[in-house]
């Protein structure tokens, strides 16, 4: 059934010693949702089971800037074909992942893709990019293993995530709700030093992470490397 939004408010309420009719007022259900976001941003694959797709997809010849899948949030593993589709048997190629800058320096001896050792970068608009640049069409020429965004938790919809990461979800959930019109920095502190603690118990270097220069949430959509490189699953 998931966790439900009225469960999850009413905890993070508590938390914040506020009245359940004020939930609104600090933005509580919004709190929830962006919660599950950095989640999904943060944590390793072995904990989102339930927010793990994999996909395949078709080679176009000459075509190499290819479209991610809808609600694509982050990489977990990615395999090409140039000749045949990819199947149970045939898993394709590993593609390594490099930075947008290098993907066209082909000088490198050491970024330059072939066939059996594909190159691909992640940031290009609502997609990437893979080199070599197919020279066929290939139907299942490349397969995806990706997290992706879990529905917005409503009063109709629950959340998806699994249930032993409620605490981390309704600590993250509380310090935001805390820091909506300034309502209490120190509570949101709290609670966002809650989160790591209970982080740490489930991922240790996922802490070191998340933490910016000052200690407090990096903007992850600018870090997609980082947190990228932190999951090898």
């Amino acid at each position: 059934m998931g966790m439900t939004y009225s469960d999850l408010s009413f905890e993070v309420a508590g938390m914040l010693q506020i009245d359940t009719t004020d939930r609104d007022k600090f933005q509580v259900q919004n709190c929830l949702n962006r919660s599950q976001l950095l989640l999904l941003n943060i944590l390793p694959s072995m904990f989102l089971v339930n927010s793990i797709k994999t996909t395949l997809n078709n080679l176009a010849s000459a075509e190499g800037a290819i479209q991610h899948p809808t609600l694509f949030i982050r990489l977990l593993n990615l395999w090409v074909d140039y000749d045949v589709p990819i199947t149970d048997t045939n898993i394709g190629f590993p593609v390594k992942i490099i930075n947008d800058q290098l993907v066209n320096q082909i000088a490198n001896k050491f970024l330059i893709g072939s066939q059996s050792f594909p190159i691909a970068a992640l940031n290009a608009t609502n997609g990437w990019e893979l080199r070599p640049v197919p020279d066929a069409n290939v139907v299942h020429g490349w397969r995806m293993k990706y997290v992706y965004r879990l529905p917005t938790i409503t009063g109709t919809q629950p959340c998806l995530l699994r249930e032993n990461l409620r605490n981390l979800l309704i600590f993250v959930a509380a310090s935001f709700s805390a820091a909506v019109n300034n309502y209490s920095p120190e509570r949101s502190d709290f609670f966002w030093n809650r989160f790591k603690e209970e982080l740490l118990l489930l991922q240790p270097k996922a802490v070191t992470k998340i933490e910016g220069r000052d200690g407090y949430l990096r903007n992850f959509v600018n870090y997609t490397e980082l947190l990228r490189n932190a999951d090898r699953g």
